[in-house]
């Protein structure tokens, strides 16, 4: 939501993907940094270190100096009134109601891939934590990658697209991760998959705040968020409890299943965004 008041309209995408891009890299970076840490400082020195850099952070947000702020807004009624409002508001059109439920499903059925990474790692791949720490690096080199091809777009024009692309792409590479008993393999399928979440996260982000009007920004980004953070663990907590029954490589499957047929249904719909 900052973002929005921060940059102009027309740049918005491009901000939203670069920040994606910094998260996604940290993702990357952040894992060996910590393991130089700690082999030079112990465990509490990373996390003093860690503490620290948070300086950093208190920094920038003490430089901000123009951010633009909405007009006034006359109460209507306290908080529940409001998030009453903002979802008649969400869900009473259509474009800003098929992405939310695209992110649903998404939360749901695709992003647990990485809640079940660790078992892949030493149960199917036998290469324990340290592949397991190799595996997240390349998901985050993927995400890395398409947060800077979603910044290199010069307009937010072709968002929908890219959702769906990234949906039928995640369902391949789940499907990959499903199928492959090599490491190297795996790794290959875990870039795709880092390369389309962040497609799809990044432009859902980027149509919702394009979609919505000033007034209803926030709460619709709020949704974003309580859908992307809160659904996320209950995905992860389902898959879990699928796979103590059929295994990983099979709940993989099925979740890649999931993403095939949400990418058919959204694609036909995707005129109305």
């Amino acid at each position: 939501m900052l973002i929005g008041e921060l940059v102009p309209a027309d740049l918005r995408h491009n901000a939203i993907a670069l920040n994606s891009t910094v998260v996604n890299a940290s993702r990357v970076v952040g894992p060996a940094l910590a393991g130089l840490a700690i082999a030079y400082f112990g465990e509490a020195g990373c996390f003093l270190i860690n503490a620290a850099s948070y300086v950093a952070v208190l920094l920038a947000l003490k430089a901000m100096r123009e951010v633009r702020q909405p007009p006034p807004q006359e109460p209507r009624g306290g908080p529940w009134r409001e998030i009453g409002d903002g979802l008649a508001y969400a869900f009473g059109h259509e474009p800003i109601r098929l992405v939310l439920l695209a992110l649903i499903v998404y939360s749901v059925a695709g992003l647990p891939v990485y809640t079940l990474l660790p078992v892949f790692a030493r149960e199917v791949l036998g290469s324990g934590a340290k592949g397991y720490g190799v595996l997240s690096s390349f998901s985050g080199l993927g995400a890395t990658i398409g947060a800077l091809y979603l910044a290199r777009r010069s307009t937010a024009a072709g968002v929908g697209a890219e959702i769906v692309s990234g949906t039928a792409g995640m369902a391949v590479a789940l499907a990959g991760i499903a199928w492959s008993r090599d490491f190297y393999v795996s790794c290959g399928f875990m870039t795709l998959a880092g390369w389309c979440a962040i497609r799809v996260l990044a432009g859902a982000n980027t149509a919702l705040q394009e979609l919505s009007d000033d007034r209803h920004r926030g709460r619709v980004m709020s949704f974003y968020s309580m859908i992307f953070i809160g659904l996320s663990p209950f995905g992860s907590f389902v898959a879990g409890g699928v796979a103590a029954r059929i295994g990983v490589p099979w709940t993989t499957a099925g979740m890649a299943a999931c993403m095939a047929l949400l990418a058919l249904g959204y694609g036909r719909r995707l005129r109305a965004i």
